[in-house]
């Protein structure tokens, strides 16, 4: 049992490590959303996230728009490698500042 116990903690440790410098995004929405990804290249890809889901490792660094295109405050976060995005229950888009 022990042993199988460190098995499962080293196991996270390296599947945490694996991610740990994409951008991952949260939703604490109760409505499913379709974001706007643009890379730092110019390319951009159109990413579905569930009602309360969660989409990992999105980019490294990249902005991340709602879909309704607006300019209105909290439609778009510019991401840096690591950072956690939250989608709110008020659907906003902010960055996660823990």
């Amino acid at each position: 049992m022990r042993f199988a116990t460190t098995l499962s903690v080293a196991t996270t440790i390296a599947l945490l490590s694996v991610s740990a410098g994409a951008t991952d995004i949260i939703s604490h929405s109760e409505n499913a959303h379709t974001l706007s990804i643009t890379m730092a290249d110019g390319t951009t890809a159109m990413v579905d996230v569930a009602a309360k889901g969660e989409v990992l490792d999105v980019c490294e660094g990249c902005t991340i728009s709602m879909e309704n295109g607006t300019e209105a405050e909290g439609t778009s976060v510019q991401a840096e490698k690591g950072d956690l995005v939250v989608l709110t229950a008020e659907d906003k888009l902010q960055i996660n500042a823990d």
